[in-house]
């Protein structure tokens, strides 16, 4: 077989498809990597259904909100855009807090810095196991039955 001027002989060729494949190896490994690196993004989880707002209040003027980390005051009231009551279709309803811009990222700092966060109105504990929602990490969530979470959302608010 003849490559251009020069003849090759069975030996050669296998050589010629080994550097080939080698070639097409190290090509296929670079895009991974530029793939992983640059456009690795993980998707969001996506709720089964768009949430529902069922209940909306700004947080109550009167009261003392504050979300503590390790006895540490991380989130206060003028961190909070409101409090809302929502609901997905096939899920429980549950209590989110939504956050305003500097908020949402001492929220999402927190989360990482803490093992747990705690709600708390006028120095009092009102609840613990505050978590990111996880469809949307710079919003709290608060689970729990339906009785408890009103309860919760009418001190709040």
């Amino acid at each position: 077989m003849k490559l251009g001027k020069i003849n090759l002989n069975i030996t050669d060729k296998k050589l010629l498809y080994i550097i080939i494949a080698a070639a097409a190896l190290f090509v296929a490994c670079v895009i991974t990597i530029f793939i992983v690196i640059f456009g690795g993004e993980e998707e969001k989880p996506q709720p089964p259904s768009p949430p529902k707002e069922l209940a909306f209040r700004i947080l109550d003027a009167s009261r003392e909100f504050a979300i503590i980390g390790d006895d540490e005051q991380v989130i206060t009231a003028s961190d909070v855009e409101g409090v809302y009551i929502m609901h997905i279709k096939g899920e429980n309803r549950y209590l989110e807090i939504r956050f305003n811009e500097d908020g949402a990222e001492k929220f999402e700092d927190a989360i990482d810095d803490y093992e747990s966060l705690t709600i708390t109105l006028d120095g009092k504990v009102l609840v613990e196991d505050v978590v990111a929602n996880e469809y949307d990490s710079q919003k709290a969530k608060i689970d729990g039955d339906y009785a408890t979470l009103m309860g919760y959302f009418n001190e709040m608010t």
